[in-house]
């Protein structure tokens, strides 16, 4: 579902009008909340007449200001409950799917005004649904960035939409695109730009969409900029990557998989002896996984319905021995899911016994928000979101500035510098690695940080380090007195981690490389 506001400044303009249609054609909105309509309800009608949209919902202007509107299409179940001349609250219920309440608002400038809106919106919040949506031009923002030229941020101004936030437990949704929603359209240095308009969600909204987007879009013919919010936004697909689960390191039967597969005979090098018993390995996890009860989540909820079942029978039939079993075997599940969600959540300061997999859960959540990039800009000054264009935009960047010159006088650049490593350095540095060493520098990896391509994690490494450690230890000595690597031991993943909270352009992105754990030993 797709959701758009947008402060117009009056639909009499034949620019905005142009601008509405074009939005809608474009993005395909569900639902549209316009600000400022500034016209009537027989006006608006004429408007969307060409979207279709056949719900309109209108609260004439007063004089010549204000003005709202509200059109949704007949997909969807909206019920108003409340309006004035700056709330519409409705609640939407999405066919065969979930409901939540929705405030569509426009605030008033003035401080004190606003203040009283925001604690009349604080006092109804006791008869709305679990899951609610906060979304329009609030008129306020939160942070010294979200604001360019103008008065200096004052944090005295904006303690009522804090605590707006913290009562109504609404969080910010974010958002991609030009990071500034209104903008007084004056030269520089009178020009002002202040990101107003925005979309809130409570936690319970979120759990119901946890992957919602923000979009700004295009502002021609006013000085806000609309904002789309996507519930569902569509995902680039990828295939399911292996990845060791630490919770798998208390399995009897990964155990064994690990000894079948390590003592297997393989003929070639010992690199490739290695590579071919991680891929078996992986392969035969794989196979286990799909067959065996590992998700903890869903052995949790079956445990649970057997538990209850149990207790449900008559008092003669009741079996309370068994009763006790599946309790504790609930409970160890519960400790395996607390696990896997720290896990995910790549917090280490927590130790899993504290029961905090709510707050992992969330850590999780946000981090991969954080870390999620809906577009760029390309070089030639276009914004894109699909995977195909994307993809050329870094490659392109990375080729550039990542392509040698090609210098010819290198040798004399150096001449004249004197060798810096004496005889003695230089027979410590090429002495033999000794066992003691590498086995040291396998459990000086954290085991929780992010695998190679080949989705191994240090803790593999760690726990099953008698069964795989001689080959490894072998194969690396081997290496120092050799120097030949096999290849797929040395695949690299780069991802690319946000430098900012909102990353537009590539130079946004710092690219970190996941090298292989087996590469990572290598003193």
């Amino acid at each position: 579902m797709k959701l758009m506001c947008w402060n117009c400044q009056g639909l009499g303009s034949a620019l905005t009008v142009k601008n509405l249609k074009m939005l809608c054609r474009s993005n395909s909105p569900d639902v549209v909340f316009l600000m400022e309509t500034k016209n009537s309800i027989s006006k608006i009608k004429k408007v969307f007449a060409y979207c279709e949209f056949s719900n309109v919902m209108a609260i004439d202007p007063i004089g010549k200001s204000g003005g709202l509107c509200l059109v949704w299409k007949d997909e969807l179940d909206l019920q108003i409950q409340h309006t004035s001349n700056n709330f519409i609250i409705c609640t939407i219920s999405i066919t065969n799917g979930p409901s939540f309440d929705s405030i569509f608002c426009h605030l008033y400038c003035n401080i004190i005004h606003r203040r009283a809106q925001f604690q009349y919106l604080q006092s109804i919040r006791d008869r709305m649904l679990g899951p609610v949506l906060c979304a329009g031009d609030l008129n306020d923002y939160l942070l010294p960035s979200e604001k360019k030229g103008g008065n200096a941020f004052k944090l005295e101004n904006h303690v009522d939409f804090t605590t707006f936030m913290e009562c109504m437990e609404f969080r910010d949704l974010g958002f991609a695109g030009p990071p500034f929603t209104w903008s007084n359209r004056r030269n520089y240095p009178n020009s002002i730009k202040v990101r107003l308009d925005r979309a809130l969600a409570n936690e319970e909204w979120q759990a119901l969409f946890p992957g919602a987007e923000v979009h700004h879009l295009s502002d021609l013919g006013s000085d806000h900029r609309p904002i789309l919010i996507k519930t569902d936004p569509q995902r680039l697909n990828y295939s399911r990557k292996f990845f060791f689960d630490k919770r798998w390191g208390a399995k009897p039967a990964v155990l064994k998989i690990i000894e079948e597969s390590w003592n297997q005979n393989v003929r070639g090098s010992t690199m490739f002896q290695i590579h071919s018993k991680l891929k078996n390995t992986r392969q035969k996890l794989f196979a286990w996984q799909k067959s065996s009860s590992s998700n903890s989540e869903r052995r949790m909820h079956q445990l649970q319905s057997s538990i209850e079942e149990e207790k449900n029978k008559k008092a003669e039939d009741q079996d309370w021995n068994r009763i006790r079993n599946l309790e504790t075997a609930l409970l160890e599940a519960t400790i395996e899911e607390e696990q896997f969600w720290a896990q995910k959540a790549r917090h280490n300061w927590l130790k899993w016994g504290d029961k905090n997999t709510k707050y992992f859960h969330e850590k999780t959540k946000q981090r991969r928000k954080r870390n999620s990039i809906s577009g760029l800009w390309s070089k030639a000054g276009t914004w894109e979101t699909e995977k195909g264009p994307m993809k050329k935009v870094i490659c392109d960047y990375f080729k550039e500035i990542f392509t040698s010159s090609e210098p010819t006088s290198v040798n004399e650049f150096l001449r004249g510098f004197s060798p810096q490593v004496t005889r003695v350095m230089n027979e410590k540095l090429t002495r033999n690695i000794s066992e003691e060493e590498i086995r040291n520098a396998v459990f000086s990896i954290n085991p929780t940080k992010a695998p190679g391509a080949d989705g191994y994690t240090a803790f593999f490494y760690q726990q099953y380090w008698q069964i795989i450690g001689p080959l490894i230890t072998h194969s690396i000595q081997e290496f120092f007195r050799g120097g030949k690597m096999l290849k797929s031991l040395n695949h690299t993943l780069i991802a690319l981690i946000p430098k900012t909270q909102n990353p537009q352009s590539v130079t946004d992105l710092r690219p970190i490389s996941l090298c292989s754990v087996y590469y990572k030993i290598y003193p």
